[in-house]
């Protein structure tokens, strides 16, 4: 009789213990859903393929639709701020239509004491495509943003992103269109020089509209 008591007791601490985390998390899904209903989306509307950094408490994106422009944030739902940071002037692409509106996905990043900016310059022409990635550094996350090379584009292709792993080396990830739309990686130095040769990652799979 007593052991069954104890039983009771601990099954009754335990029910205990478990329940006040569940209540709190049932809380925090209803207030988020109260909250999220209350949203306006899309929070930035035109903007597409966008890429954000966090920098000295406030949020910067750029992307399509922002044609050389970073808007700023502090809360990732307001976005009444921007700043003109970068104009796509070079001589590679000289004689073409691509201008600011052409300015396409978006990554910013930080490394090596410079501010780092790679989108993609998107420009179907009917002459000439210009459809390759750009980078773009700045000492302030608020620019301008200049171009190390103007006589050349950086990378071959679209969607260009930059991941720092643990150890604190860098790796370039851009989709190429070698057999439809396959991502590439690349090692990079702290410099945003490349440190070794494209690695496929991912091939699209046959039959789908990536291998258009």
């Amino acid at each position: 009789m007593q052991k069954a008591k104890t039983d009771t007791q601990n099954l009754t601490m335990t029910h205990s213990i478990l329940q006040k985390p569940l209540c709190f998390l049932l809380i925090f899904l209803a207030t988020f859903a109260v909250s999220a209903q209350n949203r306006q989306n899309p929070v930035l509307r035109g903007v597409a393929d966008a890429g954000v950094i966090r920098w000295a408490g406030k949020y910067y994106l750029g992307g399509v639709g922002t044609n050389g422009d970073l808007y700023v944030s502090s809360d990732l739902l307001n976005w009444n701020e921007k700043i003109h940071v970068f104009d796509l002037d070079n001589e590679w692409t000289q004689g073409t239509g691509a201008k600011n509106n052409m300015i396409h996905s978006n990554d910013l990043s930080y490394s090596n004491g410079l501010f780092h900016l790679l989108f993609s310059a998107n420009y179907w022409g009917d002459d000439r495509h210009i459809v390759h990635c750009v980078h773009a550094v700045s000492p302030t996350i608020e620019g301008p943003f200049r171009e190390p090379r103007t006589d050349q584009w950086f990378e071959n292709r679209i969607d260009p992103q930059v991941f720092r792993d643990e150890d604190g080396r860098l790796y370039f990830y851009v989709v190429k269109f070698t057999d439809g739309n396959v991502i590439w990686a690349r090692e990079m130095n702290q410099d945003f020089s490349f440190a070794g040769e494209p690695v496929e990652q991912f091939s699209s799979q046959k039959g789908t509209w990536e291998t258009i």
